[in-house]
């Protein structure tokens, strides 16, 4: 398997595919929603955070805003970024820097620590979204690309709805929002491996 999406997603990044990968289409958009999943679960793991870190409702405003403030200021040199360092690899560092903010943002002790670990997953989610059209482009034929544009516009309404499903009952299973934050960074690893390999 690892051997089939390497071959499927790798080396003619730049070149037009000569039938789509639509394995590399459904890995692009297992990343992006990994990355809407951390904009869904915060709403649901807030109040267990502000019990934990003792903060009130407008430091709760700046920890939910983060991820927008960063798509704001961030979005609009991602596309320049991805042309200069090569979109794959801006695909593989966002996936990596989801993950790594959410194990980080597990540990935080304190609302400071816990913004700064938004910070590192919004740029990485930023990364992820901005990169995949383009890969997507390039793995699609001119004739599937809109069917394959199309399976992408699920990312946003699948991770984010999901894990805003999902996240009470993960925080209950783990006995924490903690437990939620190391799922996530685990989600976002294992697509940086499949992406990856």
């Amino acid at each position: 398997m690892c051997g089939v999406c390497r071959n499927r997603f790798s080396a003619p990044e730049l070149q037009q595919s000569a039938a789509t990968r639509w394995g590399t289409v459904f890995l692009i958009l297992f990343a992006g929603s990994v990355g809407a999943a951390q904009l869904g679960k915060l709403p649901g793991a807030l109040p267990a955070i502000r019990a934990d870190l003792d903060f009130g409702l407008v430091a709760a405003g700046w920890l939910i805003s983060t991820i927008v403030l960063i798509g704001a200021l961030g979005s609009i040199c991602a596309g320049m970024i991805g042309d200069r360092f090569g979109h794959r690899r801006m695909l593989l560092g966002g996936a990596a820097l989801v993950s790594i903010g959410s194990l980080a943002g597990s540990a935080a002790e304190a609302l400071i620590p816990l913004i700064a670990t938004r910070f590192v997953e919004g740029i990485g989610y930023i990364a992820v979204i901005s990169a995949a059209p383009v890969l997507i482009a390039r793995a699609a034929t001119d004739r599937d690309r809109p069917v394959a544009f199309g399976v992408w516009s699920f990312y946003m309404p699948f991770g984010m709805a999901a894990m805003v499903a999902l996240s009470p009952l993960l925080i209950s299973a783990f006995g924490s929002w903690r437990g939620l934050w190391v799922f996530n960074a685990a989600l976002a690893f294992l697509s940086l491996l499949f992406l990856f390999y």
